[in-house]
């Protein structure tokens, strides 16, 4: 039901925006944060489903505690009977990985890999080149777009081994690298 979420920098704050664009029967909202990892999240704060702020179940959160560090946002939705769902995860980067084109998480991870990308890459063509820790390549793609590597990433590192594996996502452009530890 939580749509439209988003998390933004302003000056020193995270911002978050939500919508919930059915008729609301929620609760609350908990705003978990994690940082570093998008593993391990803890509740930062509460959003009464009254709280919107217009008409159209909007809903706002400022995280005053921001730090210069990858930080990872979700919401958990609960309902008068207790139930919940949660969110999407959204990254915030800030100072030197704010200048990161992409970003893949939850790291260290059990296999299932997210990325999430900058406006810059949304019409480039991407390759990329998967290996383990002694340099033997397990999975590689060329000229495939970002759904596609969305879907690939989902499902990645599932089936291998524990240990240290090397992504890298080229374009024309540009190269990212990144060290993935597998649990």
């Amino acid at each position: 039901n939580i749509a439209k979420f988003n998390v933004l920098k302003k000056n020193a704050i995270a911002l978050l925006n939500w919508e919930n664009l059915t008729i609301d029967e929620s609760q609350f909202y908990v705003v978990e944060k994690s940082v570093g990892d998008a593993i391990t999240f803890d509740s930062i704060g509460f959003v009464s489903a009254n709280d919107h702020f217009d008409n159209k179940n909007k809903y706002r959160f400022e995280d005053k505690e921001f730090k210069s560090i990858t930080s990872f946002y979700r919401l958990k939705q609960v309902s008068a009977e207790g139930k919940f769902v949660y969110s999407d995860i959204k990254a915030l980067r800030s100072g030197v990985e704010a200048e990161q084109d992409l970003l893949i998480y939850p790291n260290p991870t059990t296999g299932n890999l997210k990325v999430q990308w900058s406006s810059q890459f949304a019409s480039e063509s991407l390759s990329y080149l998967v290996s383990n820790q002694n340099g033997k390549v397990i999975a590689e793609g060329r000229g495939i777009n970002q759904n596609e590597l969305d879907f690939k990433f989902s499902q990645l590192l599932i089936d291998e081994s524990e240990g240290i594996y090397i992504i890298k996502i080229y374009t024309e452009t540009r190269t990212s690298i990144f060290k993935i530890v597998k649990l």
